[in-house]
């Protein structure tokens, strides 16, 4: 598959699209930035299959340091693992032999794991009209303001700590506005020093 207007005419990898699936314009898109040069871009984001499996790596580290450097590396697949484990084809051969590889190492070392994760999103509650004044006694709109700003970002800064691999990961933190993906097994915990 090639890119229409790509001047280098490059194939598209699977990792951009795989046999049979479909995607709308706005993900393709996103998928394709680090071909592209975007400035500021983040190509290391992690997929939704790694964030998944971020427990049963940091785990795996643990166990097998040998496999550190394939782990941190881009030479597998992740959403390749549930492949294997669910007994489906593996379409991307280029890097079949090191997913194969972390599929048994798992497999050996008893680690369980699961393709689901968990989205959050939050914000808080009614902030137009603190904001506004509506809930501020007279005159203290301004020492008020500028209270708030500094807990919300003391929050931002928290929660951004907090939520990182092998947790999560924070896609935005700002104000008091958060979202991210958190790997099941640190959810709860995660929950509930975000919120103290």
């Amino acid at each position: 598959m090639h890119v229409v207007g790509n001047k280098n005419y490059e194939p598209i990898t699977l990792r951009y699209l795989r046999a049979g699936e479909g995607t709308c314009a706005v993900c393709f898109t996103k998928r394709l930035l680090d071909k592209a040069s975007v400035n500021d871009y983040e190509a290391s984001f992690p997929s939704t299959a790694n964030i998944a499996l971020f427990e049963a790596f940091n785990q795996l580290k643990e166990k097998r340091s040998d496999l550190i450097r394939l782990i941190n590396s881009d030479d597998y697949e992740p959403q390749d693992i549930f492949a294997i484990k669910n007994d489906n084809t593996i379409e991307d051969d280029t890097k079949k032999d090191a997913t194969q590889k972390l599929y048994d190492a798992l497999k050996e070392n008893k680690i369980d794991y699961s393709s689901y994760y968990a989205v959050m999103l939050f914000d808080g509650d009614s902030m137009g009209e603190w904001l506004s004044g509506d809930r501020i006694k007279e005159g203290r709109l301004k020492e008020f303001h500028e209270a708030l700003t500094g807990k919300l970002g003391d929050f931002a800064n928290k929660v951004r700590n907090i939520i990182k691999e092998p947790k999560g990961v924070t896609v935005y933190a700002g104000g008091e506005d958060f979202l991210g993906f958190f790997n099941l097994n640190h959810l709860l915990e995660d929950i509930k020093n975000a919120s103290q």
